[in-house]
């Protein structure tokens, strides 16, 4: 296929999905959808990863057309677009507003079975074939076998099992439909055998990282920070016993980081400022912690502080506990960064902390030293010592304009 044909038929790709996620969220507002399901309830995380993923894939296909990642991308955002509008029209058609629109059935029954493709070429070929769209040995080959025939069988199970059951029954969720068990319990074993590739498949991901060297490591290391930022809020937000108030904010960052995960991977594989990664990983280390340790502070402040201050004037004091607590939390910011900024780089950076440090050093030498012998002797070990190069060498300019080596 040529690079022009190919780049067509991407973005074609991404334009169709780009219009699901469009109506679906049309749709979304029809069936009664408020702002707060949208923050707090992930309403509209579906929509918005039929728009990243296919608009990724196509950057990658219209530029690596060799790259299945760019059309696997493309793949997963038409079938997440496909099941949101079915769903969001079927739910609209056959449940909120019955008859209101025409061919409801038959969506019901699209959308039971369309996210199974999207769903298991995220988790599993995506995995085996990032970042440069081969797999890491043949052996690995088996796996995508498995993934790609279970895959097929849920979803020709899926469609032929529920076909008779088209319409509100699906809706509702495919535990009612009782003349269906036996083929739904096939179905979970099947989906069991394909959450086994998926972790196979990530497994061959860790496999690739611990061979990988430059370029390719910073690739992965990309996936893997999207990847945690991801999937951390969802993990909050779906704990037994966490308080509603944190699930609300798991849900909110899960919206907010939820397009970072197809971005991340399109950066890798463009390889566009991949050196970036180290420093946002640090800056994500860094605030989150930070942010971690004043809500402690603040929420501590405001009960201790609030309580004493019951115990002692014998009425409530919420406005100067909460005032109180905010002026504490401002003053601790800068020195608290500063000393969890320090941690994380003799912890996680330690090459980068050691490599500071040797040039302050170098520095306090600088302004002493007047010995030009000494001072070149302590500006090669400092370079060798930060740098690491293979040769290190000091030219200078003599008063006639011409370099000579020291």
């Amino acid at each position: 296929m040529k690079a022009r044909t190919s780049a067509r038929l991407a973005w074609s790709l991404a334009f169709i999905s780009t219009l699901l996620a469009f109506f679906s969220s049309i749709l979304l507002v029809a069936n009664g959808v408020t702002l707060r399901d949208v923050l707090f309830e992930g309403a509209a995380v579906g929509p918005q990863l039929a728009l990243t993923f296919p608009i990724v894939g196509a950057i990658i296909a219209s530029r690596h057309p060799g790259n299945p990642l760019g059309w696997i991308f493309c793949a997963i955002g038409l079938s997440q677009g496909t099941v949101q509008l079915t769903y969001d029209y079927s739910l609209h058609a056959l449940v909120l507003q019955p008859g209101s629109l025409p061919g409801g059935d038959f969506m019901s029954w699209v959308s039971a079975w369309t996210w199974i493709p999207g769903f298991a070429l995220l988790i599993t070929f995506s995995l085996l074939l990032f970042p440069n769209g081969h797999l890491p040995s043949r052996r690995w080959r088996y796996v995508g076998w498995v993934a790609g025939g279970v895959t097929a069988i849920l979803i020709l199970l899926s469609a032929v099992t529920l076909w008779p059951f088209r319409g509100p029954a699906i809706v509702r969720g495919t535990d009612s439909l009782p003349g269906a068990q036996g083929a739904l319990t096939l179905f979970d074993a099947g989906l069991m055998l394909l959450l086994v590739t998926a972790g196979l498949s990530l497994i061959s991901l860790i496999v690739r990282y611990r061979r990988a060297r430059g370029e390719e490591r910073l690739q992965l290391r990309w996936f893997t920070f999207a990847a945690l930022t991801l999937i951390a809020p969802v993990l909050v937000s779906t704990i037994d016993g966490v308080p509603e108030a944190v699930s609300n904010i798991g849900n909110l960052i899960g919206l907010l980081v939820a397009p970072g995960l197809p971005i991340a991977i399109g950066v890798a594989i463009m390889k566009y400022r991949l050196y970036d990664i180290d420093r946002i990983v640090n800056r994500t280390l860094v605030y989150a912690a930070v942010s971690a340790l004043l809500v402690l502070v603040y929420i501590a402040g405001v009960g201790v502080f609030g309580g004493a201050l019951r115990q002692v004037t014998g009425q409530e004091a919420n406005s100067l506990a909460v005032a109180a607590s905010t002026l504490a939390v401002a003053a601790l910011f800068r020195p608290a960064r500063a000393r969890i900024q320090g941690f994380i780089d003799r912890r996680f950076y330690r090459r980068k902390y050691d490599a500071s440090r040797t040039l302050e050093a170098f520095t306090d030498r600088l302004r002493a030293e007047v010995d030009l012998e000494s001072l070149t002797g302590e500006l090669l070990e400092a370079v060798h010592q930060t740098m690491q190069p293979a040769h290190v060498s000091l030219w200078l300019r003599d008063g006639e304009g011409r370099t000579q080596p020291v």
